[in-house]
């Protein structure tokens, strides 16, 4: 039997659909449409849920787009060869956890318009994202530290986010929480979620207020995008076999690097650049883009 070269995921809402089996006929009848545009051939289906399946075929080109059928799925397209991940790289804000902190932290402090309006920014890719965090850690100059601790008692985590983790850590996958926000969160989700490596920036406190200032080099997109690469060195293996999500701009360099780039929810300019891409469903759609059926998964 001829060896399949590439793989389309196809993931959708499955609440979303009164007639299933008809939904998902449609569903296959597009995607075999664009294959067969492209010049695939040697079609297998593989189903890995009820809402989710694989489609592996044979393709000599470049990866194609999928905008024909991304506005009413999550989909991926890849290469069969690269498809065992040994490295999952993962940004925190609005990507693990349903928060930008910082804006949270300026709402309680009766801040949010100010910095919230320099976030968007920042995470459009429209300013420089080192400047617009500085700027926004200034605005919180004289504040009392505690902001922090409120807005850490009401962390949500995002849906799937745990299942997917532990499904990781059964496979032996290593898994790297990279934030452009601060450690102070990010060592308590890192650890909430068994993550094996957090990167984050420090904030300066003094006596429990907000000095206004970072402690250290800023971590933002070129330097996530560096500790992918590392980390891949360390494990002995390539950004071939590495996961990379995020949803801002500040995330572009660590997904254009990794060979499974995923936009999670994504701003405009990361999905403009991600080949894998959940907008639509939650966070264990990362394993379906692995090749994991259901059955597979921790829970």
């Amino acid at each position: 039997m001829t060896k399949h070269t590439h793989f389309i995921t196809i993931v959708y809402p499955q609440n979303d659909f009164s007639n299933e089996v008809s939904i998902t006929d449609n569903i296959i009848k597009n995607t075999l449409e664009l294959i067969n545009d492209n010049n695939g051939t040697n079609i297998q289906i593989i189903r890995l849920s009820n809402n989710a399946f694989d489609i592996l075929f044979n393709y000599v080109g470049d990866i194609f787009c999928l905008d024909k059928i991304r506005h009413y799925v999550d989909c991926g397209i890849g290469q069969i060869k690269n498809r065992n991940k040994k490295i999952f790289i993962s940004d925190m804000d609005s990507t693990v956890i349903a928060h930008e902190t910082l804006n949270d932290v300026a709402e309680h402090l009766g801040l949010k318009e100010e910095v919230a309006k320099i976030t968007e920014q920042a995470m459009a890719g429209t300013i420089d994202f080192e400047d617009s965090l500085q700027q926004r850690v200034k605005l919180l100059s004289g504040e009392n530290a505690q902001a922090f601790d409120v807005v850490h008692s009401n962390l949500i985590i995002n849906q799937g986010v745990e299942t997917t983790l532990k499904t990781l850590k059964k496979y032996n996958v290593k898994t790297a929480l990279v934030s452009g926000g601060f450690d102070i969160t990010a060592q308590l989700v890192g650890k909430k979620l068994g993550f094996d490596y957090t990167y984050a920036n420090t904030i300066e406190f003094d006596n429990d207020i907000i000095t206004g200032n970072l402690i250290g080099d800023i971590l933002g997109q070129e330097s996530k995008q560096q500790i992918l690469l590392s980390l891949c060195r360390k494990h002995s293996t390539t950004p071939k076999n590495s996961i990379a999500i995020g949803d801002g701009a500040n995330d572009l360099d660590m997904i254009k690097c990794a060979d499974m780039g995923i936009a999670y929810i994504g701003k405009p300019i990361v999905r403009q650049n991600a080949n894998f891409q959940i907008n639509l469903t939650d966070f264990t759609t990362v394993l379906y883009f692995m090749g994991l059926n259901k059955s597979d998964w921790v829970v």
